[in-house]
């Protein structure tokens, strides 16, 4: 696939249609239409950050022939999404009330289940350190007050 189509791909799947995306960038369709035909490459600069910066992807891989999200700026909470990131919101958008109930779910039960293993592994590693002072310690020496 070219990056032609992967770009076209990632507008309609972001904006629904074309119309919708040169109306956001306030770029005329048949100058849209024009960069898809005759490639990315040989569209102005202006018309390629336009599209850039309203797709959130890197002007710089767009040229290398890459669609990666664009670097986090300093002015944003939260990097832009990634474009796996993109397809899942896309996916479940067009789930049932019943499908988004699921997916709710499923990510709750996921990131219980993360925090748990963190915490799991935090708890062992805490045990772990124990045992090894445990191990350089004589038991059979009686335990000192503090205050002795």
């Amino acid at each position: 696939m070219n990056i032609e189509t992967e770009l076209k791909e990632l507008i309609l799947s972001r904006f629904g249609t074309m119309k919708a995306f040169s109306e956001k960038i306030e770029l005329p369709n048949s100058t849209i239409d024009s960069i898809f035909r005759r490639g990315v490459n040989n569209a102005s600069i202006t018309n390629i950050i336009k599209i850039c910066k309203a797709l959130e992807i890197s002007a710089d891989a767009l040229a290398d022939g890459r669609l990666e999200a664009a670097p986090c700026s300093a002015n944003s909470l939260y990097p832009p999404f990634s474009l796996d990131e993109i397809s899942l919101i896309k996916k479940y958008r067009q789930l049932d009330p019943r499908g988004r109930a699921a997916v709710m779910d499923t990510v709750e039960r996921e990131l219980l289940y993360s925090t748990s293993a963190s915490r799991a592994a935090d708890a062992k590693k805490l045990a772990d350190d124990v045992l090894e002072c445990m191990a350089g310690a004589d038991l059979n020496e009686p335990v000192r007050k503090a205050n002795e």
